[in-house]
C-alpha cells in the first residue's frame, strides 16, 4: 500500500493497520523518512473509491487507490496496484466499520419496532 501526500511526489510505501478503533499506516524500514497516519474510525466522514474504468489509461499508482476524508478535514489517499485486487476488501472492511448500521426499508416504515429492542435491553439492565 502506498500513501501519498501532496508535498511529495513519490509515495511513501508501507503498511496500512485496520483495527476495530483506528487506522494506521506506517511507513516499511527502507524508507528514511517514518511516517505515522493515525486517524480514529469515528473522524472518517467519507471514503471513496479512485481509479477504475475511467482511468485504465493511467499505470501511475496514485490513480487507483482509497481516499479518505475526515471530520476535522484531514484528507487521506492510499494507493495499490490494480493487480492485488485489494482495494474492494478494504474499501467493505473500512465501511462496515465506519458505517456499522444500516437502516433497511421496513425500519423507515416502522421505526418503533427498530428501537424498541434496545429499549426493552436498556429497561432490563435497570431493573436488577
Amino acid at each position: 500500500i502506498t500513501y501519498r501526500t501532496n508535498n511529495r511526489s513519490v509515495p511513501y510505501r508501507g503498511e496500512l493497520i485496520v483495527t476495530k478503533y483506528r487506522l494506521m499506516f506506517v511507513t516499511k524500514p527502507p524508507d528514511t523518512i517514518q511516517v505515522l497516519v493515525d486517524v480514529p474510525l469515528g473522524m472518517i466522514s467519507q471514503i471513496e473509491k479512485i481509479g477504475g474504468q475511467a482511468r485504465s489509461n493511467i499505470s501511475d499508482g496514485a490513480a487507483y487507490g482509497i481516499e479518505i476524508n475526515c471530520k476535522d478535514l484531514r484528507h487521506f489517499f492510499f494507493g495499490n496496484a490494480k493487480e492485488q485486487n485489494q482495494r474492494r476488501n478494504l474499501l467493505d472492511h473500512l465501511t462496515r466499520l465506519v458505517f456499522p448500521f444500516s437502516i433497511s426499508k421496513a425500519d423507515i416504515t416502522n421505526p418503533l419496532q427498530f428501537f424498541n429492542v434496545r429499549i426493552q435491553i436498556i429497561t432490563k439492565f435497570q431493573s436488577k
